[in-house]
């Protein structure tokens, strides 16, 4: 296994990761202050929800208008609504979509540092955590690559030289953008008979560096432990463990946990938006629940074994799961700035839990699966003392 455990090299040297603000257009700002002016702010905000509801799930066909609308009432959209199983369940116990997606957000100071996965890594080794080797970071519009970003022997490099340099290694590489979540435009890189090629879902197709507009991040693959390799071989299986520090208590809390689990249809990620299998944790002991898919409709079906290899999911513990749990709380400490993060980990054949990354307003869907969340007192106080809810 190859990671990095000390950085080199100063924050200065990842100068094509920059920072930036979002700043709201002074039209939109505007618009927003004369509506909720003119309708008064309960309206405005009903106008609002159904602005984004719309937006949200207009062209889906998974589900018909009055699932839609019904669930949009509510602040949800009806693909959460059949998987959280409305109306039986209380949606007064679940976060909403519109919550999440308009309101949570707000809560971190700072979430710029979120979309940058090189200056957190950059963060987390400092403060003693291993990260996976930065082997590369391609310049959006493919303008050329930094080789070792993070390392002593950093240099510039085009294109061609950089698919060079993995050829001759030969190693296996995690190509993703590096401001960029939900597992969209991932690759599994390696070399195969003198070239470089590319896996998803099981093929197999030649791979090359081409211009894109965002900053890609070239990382040495992982290997996970046994145990999660068991789950499903041909992804990483990592688990998602939503840290929160409410104002005024002395440490951060693990809210909820769930565990990813890779497809045919995910690989190489395990990712939920991209057809992954998401399974519950509890807490407490680290057994899983079973798990579920994105719902096509209705209320998904739960599965306590894999649908494709059937290892059994449901029932199982979760080995290293304290060493899991104290490993999230470390960073969230570090990062105490971030109220609200929600990290992603995998753990290595050694059983050492590490950081692939973290989130700054984390999906709930996974994290809602097996009840709302606002079931949990200490969840809710949060969201109160914060002015969320």
């Amino acid at each position: 296994m190859s990671v990095q455990a000390n950085a080199t090299v100063p924050l200065a040297s990842t100068s094509n990761t920059a920072i930036v603000p979002v700043r709201v257009a002074p039209f939109a700002t505007r618009w927003k202050r004369w509506v909720s002016a003119s309708l008064g702010e309960r309206r405005a905000k009903a106008l609002h929800q159904i602005q984004w509801a719309t937006k949200a799930e207009l062209t889906d066909r998974r589900f018909t208008w009055a699932e839609k609308t019904s669930a949009w009432r509510r602040g949800f959209t009806a693909e959460s609504a059949a998987m959280y199983g409305f109306p039986r369940a209380d949606s007064g116990d679940y976060v909403s979509d519109y919550i999440r997606e308009n309101i949570a957000w707000l809560i971190n100071g700072a979430p710029q540092l979120f979309d940058q996965k090189l200056v957190l890594k950059h963060l987390l080794i400092t403060h003693g955590f291993p990260q996976a080797e930065a082997f590369a970071l391609v310049a959006r519009a493919g303008t050329g690559a930094q080789l070792d970003p993070l390392g002593k022997g950093t240099r510039l490099v085009s294109l061609s030289q950089l698919e060079e340099a993995m050829r001759a290694d030969g190693g296996h590489f995690i190509v993703k953008p590096q401001d960029l979540g939900g597992g969209m435009g991932v690759a599994l890189v390696t070399t195969r008979e003198g070239k470089l090629m590319r896996r998803r879902r099981g093929a197999w197709a030649p791979y090359a560096f081409k211009p894109v507009p965002r900053t890609l991040l070239v990382e040495r693959q992982l290997p996970q432990h046994e145990f999660w390799h068991g789950l499903y071989p041909e992804a990483a299986n990592t688990m998602r463990l939503l840290t929160m520090w409410t104002p005024g208590e002395p440490e951060p809390f693990i809210a909820v946990a769930a565990q990813r689990i890779g497809t045919v249809r995910s690989a190489p990620t395990d990712n939920f938006a991209q057809d992954g299998l998401a399974a519950p944790i509890r807490l407490d002991t680290g057994t899983l629940g079973p798990a579920q898919l994105i719902p096509t409709s209705g209320r998904p079906p739960r599965y306590t074994q894999h649908p494709e290899n059937g290892v059994q999911i449901e029932g199982v513990r979760l080995p290293f799961w304290d060493r899991i749990c104290e490993t999230a709380l470390a960073a969230a400490r570090v990062v105490g700035f971030a109220r609200y993060v929600g990290w992603d980990l995998l753990v290595d054949p050694h059983g050492t839990p590490i950081i692939i990354e973290g989130n700054t307003n984390a999906g709930v869907q996974i994290l809602q699966m097996d009840g709302g969340l606002l079931k949990n007192p200490r969840v809710r106080r949060f969201y109160q003392s914060l002015g969320v809810m």
